[in-house]
């Protein structure tokens, strides 16, 4: 990760493209009136082009810059509260959860020792926004409660699609039940994971960024698992094409505690929200008359498959949350 030095300006102003075919390089500013672009126009006057004179093409395709949402959450994580008293006694602040990645080390007692002091970094995902009805391009990154980190507290969102680019939106959770956080979901999967991660530790082991995707009616947490051939011994020197490549071995979801892990992130999901385990389990395969295997989901079936699983997973979610409100009525009113 680039470590920046201390600043104390900065903002989304310009953008640069380069044709990939023809090497062409063109400079665009987005943002009105900001001032270091404006001097560079009068240094440089046929430099800058108008963001309406991108080509509609890319305009559609631009991207918040992750790092100033990562530098935006920092700051703002100590900023948010508006009550005077609030901010100085530092009774609510927020943290940016930390997450495992990377390789895993094995000790001596035989367990996998991960690596988790690494804060989230904002990620791009495709989610439909809350009180949206269209799926949309957003880059995002989560809050937790200093003092509780595993628990979820908020997220903030820079979306990325036309006619809203640009803008941020902070969604946090104050009258819902508790929600568990990314620590809560690392700690799932470290655990209930762990004998897979030995099976596996006969190469490098690797965890990617948990990434978590926020519903009507709850979060689920998906992150994938790499193994890497070991190439520490080879004595000649050389590796083989691909010998370093890390290959995906599993992807892991996690919703609402239950973890679904197969190397179909579809099954995996299934597995996680507790739907079509039954048929998963049956070792059934089903071919085509070409004889491809027909358990392979396209990534438009991989939507659909989300989508109805989000549907199920939103009801039981619900479900539950009666049931768990209704005990505990029951309890306290001694019946």
């Amino acid at each position: 990760e680039f470590q920046y030095k201390k600043f104390n300006y900065i903002r989304n102003a310009g953008v640069a493209t380069v044709n990939a075919f023809s090497g062409a390089v063109n400079f665009y500013a987005i943002k009105d009136n900001e001032a270091i672009i404006s001097t560079y126009k009068k240094a440089f006057p046929r430099l800058f082009k108008g963001k309406n004179e991108m080509p509609q093409s890319l305009r559609e395709h631009l991207r918040f810059p992750d790092y100033l949402t990562r530098i935006q959450a920092k700051i703002y994580k100590d900023y948010y509260v508006k009550d005077v008293r609030t901010f100085a006694d530092r009774s609510r602040p927020l943290k940016i959860p930390k997450e495992v990645y990377g390789a895993g080390q094995k000790s001596d007692k035989g367990s996998i020792k991960w690596n988790d002091d690494q804060e989230m970094m904002p990620y791009y995902a495709m989610i439909r926004l809350p009180g949206e009805s269209q799926m949309e391009f957003v880059n995002m990154i989560p809050f937790t409660p200093r003092k509780r980190e595993h628990n979820m507290k908020a997220w903030l969102v820079a979306r990325c699609d036309p006619p809203n680019y640009g803008e941020r939106i902070v969604y946090t959770l104050n009258n819902t039940p508790e929600v568990k956080g990314p620590k809560h979901a690392e700690n799932l999967i470290t655990t209930g994971l762990s004998d897979k991660f030995l099976l596996l530790s006969t190469a490098i082991v690797m965890r990617s960024s948990l990434q978590f995707i926020p519903l009507d009616d709850g979060i689920l947490y998906v992150e994938s698992i790499y193994q890497k051939p070991d190439t520490s011994e080879d004595t000649d020197g050389k590796e083989g094409e691909g010998a370093s490549r890390p290959f995906l071995k599993d992807v892991v979801v996690v919703a609402n505690d239950v973890i679904g892990s197969d190397p179909s992130f579809s099954k995996a999901l299934r597995k996680a929200v507790e739907i079509g385990i039954e048929a998963d389990q049956s070792g059934a395969i089903e071919t085509t008359p070409n004889g491809e295997n027909e358990g392979e989901l396209t990534l438009t079936e991989q939507f659909d498959v989300l989508l109805q699983a989000v549907n199920d997973f939103g009801k039981a979610l619900k479900s539950a949350e009666k049931e768990n409100a209704q005990g505990a009525h029951t309890k306290a009113s001694g019946n």
